[in-house]
């Protein structure tokens, strides 16, 4: 069987990271190191069995809708739209402040509505693609223009420059896996 993508992803990640690292008690006795998934899911958020489903690749919709499931500290630096609860293609349309931050946001905001196109696949009927795509519809001339394009694509490698307010962080510091 092949081992799932994401499964291996969040299995490598949270390996690498101790208890320590994100302030918890190391109470020893661990059989592998790193984070336990459920010190992961408490962190994230989201449930044990969530996180299980997630790490054994039995559910592959994470977010069809773009939503912000989990951030930590870098990510919420970088933006403040980045926040558990927070809509991706919604501050990019939106968000005059996330639009402020991204100096190639014309071929961004495009590439997102076709990844979010390819994401969602023919499940174009779900309720909540509907009343996301009606409101961005509705109040974005851009996302509109976009999705009537029906670009589909899923972005590998691509870098994302921004123009963060503090300085802080340079241009093309963010890939998309």
């Amino acid at each position: 069987m092949v081992e799932p993508v994401l499964g291996a992803y969040l299995r490598a990640r949270r390996e690498l990271v101790s208890p320590a690292a994100v302030g918890l008690p190391d109470t020893g006795g661990r059989r592998t190191p790193g984070l336990r998934r459920e010190e992961v899911a408490t962190l994230a958020g989201i449930s044990v069995d969530y996180y299980l489903r997630l790490e054994k690749g039995r559910d592959t919709n994470e977010s069809r809708a773009f939503d912000v499931l989990a951030a930590n500290d870098p990510a919420r630096a970088l933006s403040p739209a980045i926040r558990p609860g927070a809509n991706r293609l919604r501050a990019m349309f939106l968000d005059e402040a996330e639009r402020a931050l991204r100096p190639d946001w014309d071929v961004e905001a495009g590439a997102m509505v076709a990844e979010f196109r390819a994401s969602v696949g023919t499940d174009l009927t779900d309720p909540r693609v509907v009343a996301l795509t009606e409101e961005l519809s509705a109040a974005s001339a851009a996302f509109r223009v976009a999705w009537q394009r029906h670009d589909v694509d899923l972005l590998t490698g691509a870098v994302t420059r921004w123009n963060h307010p503090t300085g802080r962080f340079p241009l093309s510091v963010a890939t998309r896996p």
